[in-house]
């Protein structure tokens, strides 16, 4: 569904019981080099996806990272910060 709408941004839910979230984030890059790529996590599992999904999901390819619950501004800060990330990797 990504590849028929060409989203400048991707806000994916990270299921951490099942990792879900981490699978498709190489899917998309193939087809989708240069989306941003935001993680959303439940504010509960902040310490694990720190410790553990974070690296990961980065490995795989994601910018960037949002907590539940969140808020209009969250998520836009989220998207911001992500997307100067992917800047200063292309740049580097």
């Amino acid at each position: 569904m990504a590849l028929a709408y060409q989203p400048d941004v991707i806000y994916l839910n990270l299921d951490l019981l099942k990792s879900a979230g981490l699978r498709v984030i190489p899917e998309i890059r193939k087809m989708l080099p240069d989306v941003t790529i935001v993680m959303i996590a439940q504010i509960t599992d902040r310490e694990l996806c720190i410790s553990e999904m974070l690296t990961s999901a980065i490995l795989f390819g994601a910018n960037g990272f949002v907590f539940k619950p969140f808020n209009t501004s969250s998520i836009v800060d989220a998207m911001v910060k992500a997307e100067k990330k992917s800047v200063l990797a292309m740049a580097a």
